[in-house]
């Protein structure tokens, strides 16, 4: 259980990308819950981002999460030209399908998903991320 985390982190780190330290198990979970009860939980991430960068990691009990926060990324996992590069794991539906169905853009891949983001932003109405 320990051992994959580690080696997750650890190959994150080879790559250049900074973290908060690995703990075993818990990870930062006990600060995130802390900030999240103070209603500080944006503060704790933009103090992070002061920290590490615009990228960076932390792990929330086992799981390890890769922060991006640099624009440029985002709007490159977020254009519909990527978007079959960008595949969701099956832990990734197992967890949330039964929370939020799979008819969802969450969850949704291929050509569900671009079903989703049309019924959301549909063409040709000027609120796309291209003019925010």
């Amino acid at each position: 259980l320990i051992r994959p985390g580690k080696q997750t982190y650890d190959a994150f780190h080879a790559q250049g990308i900074s973290g908060e330290s690995f703990v075993p198990l818990v990870g930062q979970l006990s600060k995130n819950i802390k900030q999240h009860n103070n209603d500080a939980v944006m503060t704790y991430y933009e103090e992070l981002v002061k920290k590490h960068g615009h990228i960076f990691l932390t792990s929330i009990g086992p799981l390890i999460c890769l922060h991006v926060s640099e624009p440029d990324l985002l709007a490159d996992v977020l254009s519909r030209n990527n978007t079959p590069n960008y595949v969701k794991s099956l832990k990734f539906n197992e967890i949330f399908v039964p929370l939020i169905g799979s008819h969802n853009l969450l969850v949704a891949q291929g050509s569900e998903h671009e079903r989703a983001r049309r019924m959301i932003n549909p063409p040709g109405c000027g609120c796309g991320y291209s003019s925010l």
